[in-house]
């Protein structure tokens, strides 16, 4: 009966410690699943800083009830997101035709970030309320699609690759948004900025599109 008796309160005991050894375990193990992989390019690393600030503040701008206000201050960020991410190419890249690319989305959309900067200084508009009018919920879309394939591209081990794969969908956001500006917005300013970014970035689109036709052999980052 003593040895039962022992036997039962050394397995409680030895439970008992490595239940907490256990759960430092499970924490320390969810801890390395989410945080980055030592292999990622350091230019992953900064593309990735500049989506999380570019994305919050879309998403902020985007859900201004005055559906001009809303493309203006949802483009804004984008803008500065794309100029971001040409700075970065500058920085890493090798490539001639996306260091060129990178200086001509830097000369135009600064230009263009200027121009949304005075407009929205000259007319407040307050958030959508609980019923978010139409142009909300498209812009709410676009972005979706948008970010998550932006976060796949910049992980391409080439930085003039990551660049290319990067900046594509954000282009294609930014033409999304411009469509979306066109069916709901009354603006003449924006309105002709809507129309400039789908001309211009419809062109870079295709650009890149044959860039990447020409360098499809570059291989992903590893994890």
């Amino acid at each position: 009966m003593k040895t039962l008796l022992f036997t039962a309160l050394f397995a409680a005991t030895a439970l008992a410690h490595a239940a907490p050894a256990a759960h430092e375990h499970d924490a320390h193990a969810m801890h390395a699943a989410s945080a980055p992989a030592n292999d990622t390019p350091v230019h992953a690393d900064e593309y990735h800083t500049a989506m999380m600030s570019m994305h919050d503040d879309m998403m902020k701008g985007i859900s201004l009830q005055n559906p001009d206000a809303a493309f203006a201050a949802g483009m804004l960020p984008h803008h500065q997101g794309a100029v971001k991410m040409a700075e970065i190419q500058l920085k890493r890249g090798s490539d001639r035709q996306m260091n060129r690319l990178a200086k001509d989305i830097i000369r135009t959309q600064t230009a263009e970030i200027k121009l949304m900067q005075r407009w929205l200084a000259q007319h407040p508009s307050e958030p959508a309320g609980a019923a978010a009018p139409a142009h909300v919920a498209e812009y709410h879309a676009s972005m979706t699609g948008m970010h998550g394939d932006m976060m796949k591209g910049i992980q391409l081990q080439n930085p003039d690759a990551a660049f290319a794969a990067g900046m594509l969908p954000h282009h294609q956001g930014a033409v999304k948004m411009a469509e979306i500006q066109l069916k709901y917005g009354r603006d003449n300013r924006l309105r002709d900025l809507a129309q400039d970014i789908t001309r211009t970035q419809s062109a870079e689109i295709a650009f890149m599109k044959l860039w990447q036709e020409k360098h499809s052999a570059t291989p992903p980052a590893h994890h």
